[in-house]
């Protein structure tokens, strides 16, 4: 009497495998996804850490701080020399890229 034996996964089985990789990826996807929104705001804080540096480098060579409240007009100070005596810039670089979220800006032209 010949015996039927089955060498393929059962519907049953393939759907459990489907199941917890679907769930694997989920969790995957949702850590990486937050690494991403944080390494966003890291890049950020950088530039905004480097305009403060520029901004106390200023100060100390030439004893002012920079005559605008306006961040761009200050930016712009900091690139290129306005006059004050002291100045010893540039103090920052004339750009800054945030790929991340799209910007790429000339500080000079703003």
């Amino acid at each position: 009497m010949p015996h039927n034996v089955s060498k393929g996964f059962t519907l049953i089985e393939l759907l459990v495998v489907i199941v917890i990789i679907g769930l694997l990826a989920g969790i995957g996807i949702a850590s990486f996804t937050g690494s991403i929104d944080r390494a966003k705001i890291a890049e950020l804080q950088s530039h905004v850490d480097e305009i403060s540096l520029a901004i106390k480098r200023y100060t100390l060579d030439t004893g002012v701080s920079p005559a605008s409240y306006r961040l761009t007009d200050t930016v712009n100070g900091l690139v290129t020399d306005d006059g004050v005596p002291g100045w010893a810039g540039p103090y920052i670089e004339a750009w800054v890229a945030c790929p991340s979220i799209g910007w790429t800006y000339w500080l000079a032209d703003l």
